[in-house]
């Protein structure tokens, strides 16, 4: 794969890169970092949009995490203030694309394949976004937070990740 200068994720557009105490102050959510063992340090990237910011953790590709897209990210994980609805996210991708799961006790959807994702965001405007890699997506919400963890990795990988999340 081609070689890339700067920062891992600088090419997803996900804001500006931060320090995860940066973005903590900058966010009115509590951002949450997975602490799964074998998890090398993230990029932090921080965006005011949507209402409340965003913020994205760009994890490069190593062992036991394969690259999910060109640029070497290995997994990419955004938290933002927001709610998954059913009616938005089934529209958007093939029934047989979504199955729903559960992630530490809240119900959330595995999506597998390339999907545009739909949220409602704090202000209840309905948000559409592409998808940002090739890779599956697990989604899941926690109080007013929704989670959306891109990867190549396996369902059950995925959940076991995020159910690290604190």
């Amino acid at each position: 794969s081609p070689t890339v200068s700067g920062p891992i994720g600088r090419l997803l557009f996900l804001g500006d890169e931060v320090t995860l105490a940066q973005a903590r102050q900058e966010v009115d959510f509590e951002a949450l970092v997975p602490t799964a063992a074998g998890l090398p340090e993230p990029v932090v990237y921080l965006d005011d949009d949507p209402p409340g910011g965003r913020v994205s953790l760009v994890y490069p590709a190593g062992p036991g995490l394969r690259e999910a897209e060109e640029a070497g990210v290995g997994m990419l994980v955004m938290q933002f203030r927001g709610r998954l609805e059913l009616p938005f996210l089934e529209k958007l991708v093939r029934a047989d694309q979504v199955r729903e799961v559960e992630v530490a006790g809240t119900r959330g959807y595995w999506v597998e394949g390339e999907h545009t994702l739909s949220y409602l965001d704090a202000r209840g405007h309905p948000v559409e976004e592409r998808s940002r890699l090739a890779g599956n997506t697990l989604l899941w919400q926690r109080g007013e937070v929704t989670f959306r963890l891109e990867s190549a990795l396996s369902m059950e990988e995925a959940i076991r990740i995020a159910e690290s999340m604190l």
